[in-house]
């Protein structure tokens, strides 16, 4: 990238991301972030690109490479004290990778303790605290940039300063668990004008789910060990032809099968344990859809609620104005028509963002896997013929092969509103 004259004019890009990156993701996501940074350079050429960073390991420091391979200076913002953030990596290659890094950064900057006592119930927690340190980190870099580039699989979370929730802080100036500004005016504030660029992986979660049931089926003997087959033969055959992709990649992951031997017996029991699970201990799979169901079928219903407590009420409004006819005056008319006309359109709008989030969709697919799931569980523990249980881990294979073709062609009917540059 060529220099800019004046070192005063700049354009600084935070980072948030997953540290967990896939292995065989990383050259395409590292092509993305080039084209990303090169687009910004184009577009806005009298401005002096600068990459506000945490360095953490995973998409951090792969943002960092790209942009000094493109001359971007780093501004490296550590949550805690570097010694201290440096027992969060998880192997010696990322942490010689932040050292080298940060020796690379023209300005670093490490921020203050975060109030634990007021925002954690336990205060002596340590760990508390650090994901307070990782939640300041997060609105700290959200506050000083102007855009904000964010490597994630568009997953929500709960914990304070993970990537969904630095995402929604960025645009709604409010974060779960951490008060990142006392005052409450802060959470008026038109956050419009904030800029995301989001790099969104929603295929990989079919592809993940296509590698898993590939994994057990492995594991269990489902595929004959010499079996030419496996479960890329029909995966998302039949949807967008885009996702060919996710059939490579498997085909690739099948090369890797040991054909030459057959695997224990015993991988069957762990198989059904860890892949279908029990919902009283909350494991595998089947607690997952069951909990999942539950939780929005309930949100489902009150959005419901509210809706036809909203309609019913400008209904019985409109009766009451239709009854009372001269008996009320002036003022109160006009309460009772403009409250006629908000309570229905507020039902409408509930639900429009019911249909949006696919409330009524996501309740009957994970009804329905739970369902799969339950009646797998209960087949295999009444038999032990070992042929019939692979049949079983087959047919509920490729049942979970359809239900990811399912949510990815859902989700993709649905994209991300804000953040597009």
């Amino acid at each position: 990238m060529e220099e800019i004259g004046d070192p005063n004019l700049s354009l600084c890009v935070g980072i948030t991301a997953h540290r967990d990156l896939v292995a065989a993701e990383i050259p395409d996501i590292e092509r993305q972030v080039e084209a990303f940074f090169e687009g910004l350079d184009r577009d806005f050429p009298d401005l002096r690109l600068q990459l506000l960073t945490p360095l953490a390991e995973g998409g951090d420091q792969l943002a960092a490479r790209v942009a000094l391979s493109l001359g971007i200076p780093l501004i490296a913002v550590l949550p805690m004290e570097q010694h201290d953030y440096e027992r969060d990596f998880t192997s010696e290659a990322a942490l010689a990778e932040f050292r080298k890094l940060l020796s690379s950064a023209i300005q670093v900057i490490t921020l203050p303790r975060a109030r634990a006592d007021e925002y954690s119930s336990s205060p002596g927690d340590s760990q508390a605290e650090r994901v307070l340190q990782y939640a300041q980190v997060g609105v700290f870099v959200s506050n000083h940039c102007q855009v904000l580039l964010t490597l994630w699989d568009g997953k929500t979370s709960k914990e304070p300063g993970g990537t969904g929730q630095v995402v929604h802080y960025h645009l709604t100036a409010v974060m779960e668990g951490f008060q990142a500004d006392p005052s409450s005016a802060s959470l008026l504030a038109d956050n419009e004008n904030d800029l995301v660029h989001h790099i969104k992986y929603l295929d990989y979660r079919a592809l993940a789910e296509g590698l898993r049931v590939q994994l057990f089926w492995n594991l269990a003997g489902v595929v004959d060990s010499g079996s030419v087959g496996f479960a890329y033969d029909n995966f998302l055959q039949k949807q967008d032809v885009d996702l060919g992709w996710i059939r490579h990649v498997m085909r690739q992951a099948s090369m890797h099968r040991d054909r030459g031997n057959s695997p224990d017996l015993g991988w069957v029991g762990w198989v059904i344990e860890n892949w279908i699970g029990d919902p009283s201990s909350g494991s595998g799979q089947l607690a997952y859809y069951s909990s999942k169901q539950l939780h929005n079928t309930s949100r489902f219903r009150r959005t419901r609620m509210l809706g036809s407590l909203c309609l019913w009420a400008g209904i019985f409004i409109a009766v009451m104005l239709f009854l009372l006819d001269s008996g009320a005056d002036e003022e109160q008319r006009r309460i009772l028509l403009i409250l006629m006309g908000v309570l229905p359109l507020v039902a409408g709008i509930w639900d429009a963002y019911s249909h949006k989030k696919a409330e009524k969709e996501l309740i009957k697919q994970y009804g329905f896997m739970s369902g799969v799931f339950s009646k797998a569980r209960e087949l295999l523990d009444e038999s032990d013929d070992l042929v019939f249980q692979r049949r079983v881990l087959k047919a509920l294979g490729q049942a979970a092969l359809d239900e990811g073709a399912e949510w990815l062609l859902i989700h993709r009917e649905r994209p991300l509103e804000h953040g597009h540059l």
